[in-house]
């Protein structure tokens, strides 16, 4: 039997990270694996808490308090202390940041784990000198200590890890969705868009995601704002929360849009709201691969993505990358796609690698095999 520790080093929040962790474990074998889960931080987000609800795992907080700090220095002392009172054969590490990634995986060959996984899920902005230095600083004690080097995609991959990695020890998980559950599905779709108060005319615009920069939820509310002005039609679906959404809703209340958006916050049925959606949209400044993507897709929507994620992500034939510069070609694009009907991609998404049941396996070859 060995024994696995999954460790959310970024603060938990319903996000990438999580889901990806929550969606393997309700799908991979326990039969010869215990699984636990950890995260440094404290945590409030009972949402975030209720994806770890099951009898199968233990969730542990460590209950540092998070100040911002980029290097991540605070986690090191309690999480060392934590593996070496608790001993694992191996460590699974989910971050967005490479300074957590090498301090956890210190703590953790300091504690004597054997087997030390490191998990990328994101990439940046850009590639200015805070980036060089954090990488410079941390990349040695990262390639020292990780055993094994995992990504949502290869350009994750290449955001986090030397050339060489890359090329010879880079391990592609992909963020794998349970196909049974996210597929096309038209008795919800008119439930919930009569629970929504949507008309059948209605032209649905749909977004998941946290309300963070990355996310540039000011760039859709100006696109939705000129697709106003060519109909009433177009209505916009927010799922999510985070911190900038007062700022978006006083931006929406400013703008006279309050009444032609619907925000849900988070919730646990998105395969249910998206069935409501005629398009879906990311304008994201940075992603590693968005498995609200891949979600969309696999319940029938055409998709426009930012040209600065990943076309790793551009799995049907109805996915269109746009350029943040042109707004117009947004517009144009969303006004195209939008009028498509739903198909059902769920088969085409499987045979591209992206079935839960497929990822689960995987990582738990990695996990039994060391």
């Amino acid at each position: 039997m060995k024994k696995i520790l999954e460790i959310l080093a970024d603060p938990m929040s319903v996000g990438g990270e999580e889901s990806f962790v929550s969606n393997v474990l309700k799908h991979i074998d326990y039969e010869n694996l215990i699984i636990d889960i950890m995260c440094p931080y404290s945590c409030d987000d009972m949402k975030a808490v209720s994806l770890f609800n099951q009898e199968k795992n233990r969730l542990r907080f460590l209950n540092v308090s998070y100040n911002g700090n980029v290097l991540k220095n605070d986690i090191y002392h309690p999480t060392l202390s934590f593996l070496k009172s608790s001993q694992y054969d191996a460590v699974h590490i989910h971050s967005c940041n490479t300074s957590a990634l090498a301090l956890i995986s210190f703590a953790a060959k300091r504690a004597g784990t054997k087997r030390i996984i490191v998990h990328s899920h994101n990439t940046g902005t850009k590639k200015d000198f805070k980036y060089f230095a954090l990488k410079a600083s941390f990349e040695p004690m990262l390639l020292a200590c990780a055993t094994d080097f995992a990504a949502c995609s290869h350009l994750a991959g290449e955001w986090k890890y030397t050339q060489r990695i890359c090329m010879n020890k880079l391990v592609i998980l992909k963020n794998g969705i349970d196909l049974n559950v996210f597929r096309v599905d038209n008795e919800k779709r008119n439930e919930f868009r009569v629970g929504l108060g949507y008309s059948n005319d209605d032209l649905v615009i749909g977004h998941v995601g946290r309300f963070a920069e990355q996310k540039n939820h000011n760039f859709i509310i100006d696109v939705f704002t000129s697709l106003r002005e060519k109909s009433d039609k177009y209505k916009l679906l927010l799922i999510g929360d985070g911190e900038l959404k007062d700022d978006i809703n006083q931006k929406l209340s400013e703008l006279g849009l309050t009444d032609s958006v619907t925000m849900t916050g988070n919730v646990n049925n998105v395969q249910e709201f998206m069935q409501v959606m005629d398009i879906f949209i990311l304008p994201s400044l940075f992603e590693g691969l968005p498995i609200t993507g891949v979600e969309a897709q696999s319940c029938g929507l055409p998709c426009v993505f930012s040209d600065a994620i990943t076309r790793e992500i551009g799995i049907t034939d109805r996915v269109e990358f746009v350029s943040l510069k042109d707004k117009t070609k947004w517009v144009e694009t969303i006004e195209k796609l939008i009028l498509l009907p739903k198909m059902d991609n769920s088969e085409m998404i499987r045979a591209v690698g992206y079935d839960i049941e497929e990822t689960a396996k995987k990582l738990e070859e990695m996990y039994l095999c060391g």
